[in-house]
């Protein structure tokens, strides 16, 4: 069984390595919730937190082998520790790509409260990286990055269980917390549920595409309007 804390409303697995605010409440993710395979997170997140730096440097070489395998909040928290060891452009590489991919996860998601985990990722994470790769003196290094990424978002598969993202919404809260009596109270919060029917943790799978498509297509639209910006100030 895995647990997430609430605090302030905000859900935030337990697997992550984000600061928790004060007053936390741990609960146990229940019914279809605890079936999310959070496995690799828990285990990379545990290999990259050790205080053996050979762990650690296996562990990111992993990821970066096999980045498939990992779900978006793994390349956060890569990004930062690599960000500490001075390997900036790196860094930024893999925070973006947990952005772009990170946000494919929050469209494909039916609990549309879940969402804004994507935006705590990147104020969490993103301060150091954006101010480092934003300096004009870094522009180009900046837009090169973003084609990378994004050549490697089009050739690297999608490997993991993209339901992560649900720990992170009222669903997930109402459930394991048994608010709600009868399953079918979930209903609002993207947990679409009929009688003993699951609740609907992603949008239909052949919508996946299209969402995919259009998240790429809004992310580089979003970065050419900053960019434009940033050229503006030089």
């Amino acid at each position: 069984m895995h647990y997430f804390l609430i605090a302030m409303l905000v859900i935030i697995s337990a697997s992550t390595v984000m600061p928790i605010s004060a007053r936390e409440i741990i609960v146990p993710a229940r019914g279809e919730f605890a079936k999310i395979d959070m496995s690799r997170i828990k285990m990379a997140i545990s290999a990259l937190q050790s205080k053996d730096p050979a762990q650690r440097a296996a562990q990111i070489a992993e990821i970066e082998a096999h980045s498939e395998r990992y779900a978006p909040p793994i390349f956060y928290y890569l990004s930062s520790i690599l960000f500490r060891e001075g390997k900036k452009e790196k860094a930024a590489f893999w925070f973006y790509a947990g952005q772009l991919r990170g946000r494919y996860d929050a469209n494909r998601c039916a609990d549309a409260t879940a969402r804004g985990e994507i935006d705590i990722l990147n104020m969490e994470f993103g301060q150091p990286i954006n101010v480092y790769m934003m300096q004009k003196e870094n522009l180009d290094r900046l837009e090169q990055t973003i084609e990378k990424v994004l050549a490697w978002d089009k050739q690297t598969p999608h490997d993991y269980d993209q339901r992560w993202i649900n720990l992170h919404g009222m669903g997930a809260m109402m459930e394991s917390l048994e608010v709600a009596k009868d399953k079918g109270s979930a209903v609002g919060f993207g947990q679409e549920q009929s009688g003993d029917k699951p609740a609907m943790m992603s949008l239909p799978e052949d919508q996946w595409p299209q969402i995919l498509q259009a998240t790429g297509d809004k992310y580089m639209q979003g970065f050419a309007q900053t960019m434009k910006k940033l050229r503006e100030r030089q």
